[in-house]
């Protein structure tokens, strides 16, 4: 300790090992204890906040206890339970703060997420055509599947909309979440036996129910859709054979039921 050099690190050292030993423990909660897959990097960037959070909150709880001889006068042996309670509550708010700081670095996405427009009526359909077309091919790339948080990514879509995607064709029998890898969703069954058209018309029957000249425009829109989508099957869409030609002609399609609304 004489020495300079050692002796400063020495002090250094004793005054940042409870901060690291601190972040060290949030982080493996972070990462072991969310019934998810959470990253190393956005688990430690929650356990850096919360745990910084902790020491600070530590030192300034521990300097109101120090001075707040009065509460122990008029509150006698009750005042240690009310102080008690009260650094249990700060203790879990740091836990619950530190937890969403790291959910926001897992996905960014989520903080600058556009704001809400009308949507056109074929939106649905054509995401959840986009949505199951790359968790086959995931799967076809023996990938075991694809997650929402990938997806997005590779979709270039908002990440609510890719898990409300997936929601809907799990509900409706396309897709199946594996049970060793909750999240991770692959075909229920051969892409190869169904066509694309099929499975558009699953997913706009699954949708809330429209009037009733609605129905009839839709009645009208299908007959167009079923001469670019009935011979694309699902295997193909995953692969990109002859995709790009079905979905140029269907930009033709949605643009004239836009014209015809």
């Amino acid at each position: 300790m004489a020495l300079a050099p050692i002796g400063a690190l020495y002090r250094t050292l004793l005054f940042l090992l409870p901060y690291l030993l601190v972040i060290a423990a949030f982080t493996f909660l972070y990462v072991f204890l969310p019934n998810t897959a959470v990253r190393w990097r956005a688990a430690l960037a929650g356990g850096l906040a919360a745990g910084l959070l902790w020491q600070s909150a530590g030192w300034v709880f521990t300097t109101f206890v120090g001075q707040a001889g009065r509460y122990t006068a008029i509150y006698s042996g009750f005042a240690v339970l009310i102080l008690g309670m009260l650094w249990i509550y700060l203790n879990w708010l740091i836990l619950l703060i530190g937890a969403q700081f790291a959910y926001f670095v897992q996905h960014p996405r989520r903080l600058r997420r556009p704001p809400q427009v009308a949507a056109p009526v074929w939106v649905d359909e054509w995401t959840a055509l986009a949505v199951y077309a790359a968790v086959a091919r995931a799967w076809y790339a023996d990938r075991g599947g694809a997650a929402a948080t990938v997806l997005a990514l590779e979709l270039d879509l908002d990440e609510q909309q890719v898990e409300d995607a997936l929601a809907l064709l799990s509900r409706t029998g396309w897709l199946d979440e594996r049970v060793e890898a909750p999240g991770v969703f692959l075909p229920l069954s051969p892409p190869e036996r169904h066509d694309a058209l099929e499975l558009y018309r699953a997913v706009h029957a699954a949708r809330a129910p429209e009037a009733a000249v609605v129905r009839a425009l839709r009645a009208r829109y299908d007959q167009c859709l079923h001469e670019c989508l009935s011979r694309l099957s699902l295997r193909d869409l995953a692969q990109g054979e002859d995709a790009a030609a079905a979905m140029d002609t269907s930009k033709g399609i949605r643009g004239d039921d836009e014209r015809l609304a």
